[in-house]
């Protein structure tokens, strides 16, 4: 799953049947209460062994804290001991080792879960991403870092009727993919000028189509973990849709940063 929560209730079970102890009081945590914690330590490492075996540590932002402290039998209070928690970030998608300087308060974890999905907080929440605890500040989240669209063409009709997905890295190649998609066009679009030590283009076609209401559409595209993934959106018309009765020949080619890594097309 893109999200986990996991939730140990042993602390607690413990807190409240032998203590969490007292600070104040002098009094040290209870040893059934150590014992629970030792446990959650060790299933948190099976947690993180899996991660790490399925090879996906490093697209990870792995959160460990509490939703209270205590004293005594009890907690509920404005006691340090009650409102003080552990809160720590790792996984790849982490910021490097260190210490917090920010205050982090327990419903900013909700936010920060957002932040690595590549999700925004909605506006009406109280809770903000600790963006401190994040790797570079949260501009790479857990779907990749997003390759803004600089240009696009799209349309219904080309000279290319195959369905076909391709990497452009250089004029000739744009060229001559520029003279298949406007071979029935008269006259020929002007060449767009793409500067490719800085920028990539891609393109897909969805092949010829016999009526109109088909469409095809790259929505995003994406760079991560080594690879450059673009989405692909293909629209087909319902059974009873009023279509145009001719054939057609959808594509989208869009010009992108150039980016590190293989192309791989992916449908969604």
């Amino acid at each position: 799953p893109n999200l986990l929560f996991v939730h140990f209730s042993d602390p607690d079970n413990a807190g409240h049947g032998y203590g969490w102890g007292n600070e104040k009081k002098g009094i040290s945590p209870s040893a059934e209460f150590l014992a629970s914690l030792q446990r959650c330590d060790e299933a948190v490492g099976k947690i993180v062994q899996a991660l790490k075996r399925k090879g996906v540590w490093q697209n990870t932002l792995f959160i460990l804290t509490a939703d209270h402290g205590g004293h005594d039998k009890t907690h509920g209070t404005a006691d340090p001991e009650d409102v003080l928690i552990p809160w720590i970030a790792s996984g790849g998608l982490a910021a490097k080792a260190g210490e917090l300087n920010q205050t982090v308060r327990t419903m900013d974890t909700a936010a920060t879960a957002l932040a690595a999905l590549g999700i925004s907080v909605p506006g009406d929440w109280d809770s903000k991403p600790v963006q401190e605890a994040l790797r570079n500040g949260g501009k790479v989240t857990m779907n990749g870092k997003p390759l803004q669209i600089l240009a696009q063409w799209k349309g219904t009709h080309s000279g290319i009727t195959q369905s076909q997905r391709r990497v452009i890295k250089n004029a000739k190649e744009l060229e001559q993919l520029w003279r298949e998609v406007h071979s029935k066009a008269l006259p020929m679009p002007a060449l767009p000028k793409v500067d490719f030590g800085k920028n990539m283009v891609l393109a897909a076609f969805m092949g010829e189509k016999r009526t109109g209401g088909y469409a095809i559409q790259i929505t995003k595209v994406v760079a991560r973990n080594g690879e450059v993934v673009v989405f692909i959106k293909e629209t087909t018309p319902p059974p009873d849709a009023i279509v145009t009765q001719t054939l057609t020949q959808p594509f989208h080619i869009v010009v992108v940063p150039k980016a590190k890594g293989t192309v791989r097309f992916a449908t969604e």
